[in-house]
């Protein structure tokens, strides 16, 4: 009787100890690749805190060239995603959600806000829609394509994407 009680122990031990160095090698593996593909995008930019309490985990840069703001928001703990932003500074931003492995898995999107509201669209890197949109965002869409093209052309000299 004593032996299997101390058989169990053992074994919830063992367990215990397993999901906890896996626990600790999936952090390790998150921070790596999070951090190595990000801090490539926040070279010479300035460290900015927000939207959370917990600091290590939270990372965001920002700067302002030639009249653009740009920011980098490194995923959340144990997320994979993150953004980089570009603004004119006037009504138009835009938002890119980098890819894990490849360029060619970042996801765009812009807003647009002007006198009487603003507007969230999912674009492709040629500044078109990729969604559904109704026909008052197409002509918004299509007024500010060319601000669009300018921001995703300083996004690809900023970020190399």
């Amino acid at each position: 009787m004593k032996n299997s009680k101390i058989n169990a122990k053992k074994v919830i031990i063992i367990i215990v100890i397993i999901v906890l160095v896996l626990f600790g090698l999936y952090n390790i593996t998150w921070y790596q690749i999070t951090h190595e593909k990000y801090d490539n995008f926040s070279e010479e930019m300035e460290k900015t805190f927000g939207e959370t309490y917990v600091k290590p985990f939270y990372t965001s840069y920002s700067s302002f060239e030639k009249g653009y703001g740009y920011k980098v928001k490194y995923p959340d703990y144990l997320s994979y995603t993150g953004n980089l932003a570009i603004t004119n500074n006037k009504d138009t931003t835009l938002i890119i959600w980098p890819g894990i492995f490849s360029e060619d898995d970042n996801e765009y999107g812009v807003i647009i806000q002007n006198n009487e509201k603003g507007y969230q669209i999912m674009i492709d890197k040629k500044a078109n829609s990729i969604e559904e949109i109704y026909e008052d965002e197409s002509k918004v869409l299509k007024e500010k394509k060319e601000e669009i093209k300018d921001l995703l052309n300083k996004a690809n000299e900023k970020w190399n994407l």
